[in-house]
């Protein structure tokens, strides 16, 4: 759905500007449902801002933090293209920052991040992109698995 007119652009135009959004879509959305964004811990405006902009922080590191570990897949000894599992770097994400960010020592940090990093590299999922099949729905699973929580262990 578009207020553009097909006047403006035409479908593949608008389809490429769509694709061009697509990754601020998908970056709103882990924000929201696997960082929770919007869970604010208080009505205080300088309290909400301080849990925007941790969250901000933190969404930035694991940007960071995936970007290093893709690099690093070795692409060639898959059948698909493969790509880090945002759900469980959220997850290691939330597990490990603030232990490195309570080490006094900046060896520990180092330490602590590549434990983290490699961690990050081994939750790896396939892109299939263009599928031909219709997926199938498991009924038990409340949630679907692109809604669950983010992993917390």
């Amino acid at each position: 759905m578009t207020n553009l007119t097909s006047e403006e652009f035409d479908t593949d135009e608008i389809s490429w500007l769509y694709n061009l959004r697509w990754g601020i879509e998908t970056n709103y959305h882990y924000l929201k449902e696997s960082m929770k964004i919007t869970n604010i811990s208080s009505s205080k405006e300088e309290l909400i801002k301080q849990d925007i902009y941790s969250q901000m922080y933190v969404f930035n590191l694991l940007q960071t933090v995936q970007n290093e570990a893709e690099k690093e897949i070795v692409q060639e000894n898959y059948k698909h293209k493969m790509k880090i599992n945002i759900n469980m770097a959220v997850g290691y994400i939330k597990r490990y920052f603030i232990v490195i960010m309570l080490r006094e020592e900046p060896s520990e940090w180092e330490q602590l991040y590549n434990r983290l990093h490699n961690k990050i590299l081994k939750e790896i999922v396939p892109i299939r992109k263009g599928r031909k099949y219709e997926r199938t729905t498991c009924s038990k699973n409340r949630h679907h698995i692109n809604k669950r929580k983010a992993f917390n262990g």
